[in-house]
């Protein structure tokens, strides 16, 4: 009997589609457990006149807007908490975990690298420049800015023959 030897595997950096996948899985993830909860709150408060409607609702009920203010804080801090805390502990989010991603450093990567690498998430100014900067960078690079500046990035296992 013949022994055929064991595959190997190699880390790679994970593919775009694999990490914009993760992502959704992560983003509906978050969306069930901690966005549903806070949109009842704002259900009523947004109006189906559309954006011009809302905004000139906030705006004259500044006590309504700061209540907004406040809930978008706290969405972003439960969801960079997500992204930080499963990073910083098993390497790797729930959608990450499905598709076989992880997160690397050189060694170990640290609180601050974790949260500095998901600070991201955050949907108040200046985080949201990132929404725009960070796909840009993916897709020219592979890797997000913000992996860049901590020198940690996604991977993946792929067999070698």
């Amino acid at each position: 009997m013949r022994r055929l030897p064991k595959p190997r595997t190699v880390e790679a950096r994970a593919s775009l589609f694999k990490r914009v996948l993760a992502f959704a899985i992560d983003i509906l993830i978050l969306d069930l457990v901690v966005l549903g909860p806070l949109k009842k709150l704002v259900s009523g408060i947004v109006s189906d006149g559309g954006i011009t409607a809302t905004t000139e609702f906030l705006n004259s009920n500044p006590e309504i807007m700061n209540k907004m203010i406040i809930l978008s804080a706290i969405s972003g801090v439960l969801m960079l908490t997500y992204f930080t805390v499963l990073e910083l502990m098993v390497g790797q989010t729930a959608g990450k975990a499905l598709l076989n991603l992880y997160v690397k450093g050189k060694k170990r990567i640290t609180l601050w690298q974790a949260l500095l690498r998901n600070i991201f998430i955050i949907p108040m100014f200046p985080f949201v420049l990132l929404w725009v900067v960070e796909p840009i960078f993916l897709l020219f690079s592979r890797r997000r800015l913000l992996e860049i500046l901590t020198k940690t990035e996604t991977v993946q296992q792929v067999r070698v023959p």
